[in-house]
């Protein structure tokens, strides 16, 4: 619940600072924390025993989910895309 108070408030506040140009530089920099992030968590998988013990038997059913939530994802992108491009033709 606290996450997502926060993400809230920083959208409020991204609305009210939209036209500070100093700001408009963030997406580029939230880019590369979100990279930064993604890397020290896989070094935190990769030096825990346990998770890298378990990783073939956890690994077939990560894969075959994550590979489910990305044809998802491009089919709802691919509909939503139908649906737009439908209604601007009208």
């Amino acid at each position: 619940m606290t996450i997502i108070l926060i993400l809230l408030i920083s959208i409020a506040v991204g609305l009210m600072l939209r036209k500070v140009r100093a700001l408009h530089h963030l997406g580029k920099t939230a880019t590369v924390t979100v990279w930064m992030l993604i890397f020290v968590f896989g070094i935190s998988l990769g030096s825990n025993k346990e998770i890298i013990s378990d990783f073939g038997r956890m690994g077939v059913t990560a894969l075959f989910v994550a590979l489910m939530g990305v044809a998802g994802s491009v089919l709802a992108a691919w509909g939503l895309m139908y649906i737009i491009g439908k209604n601007r033709k009208k």
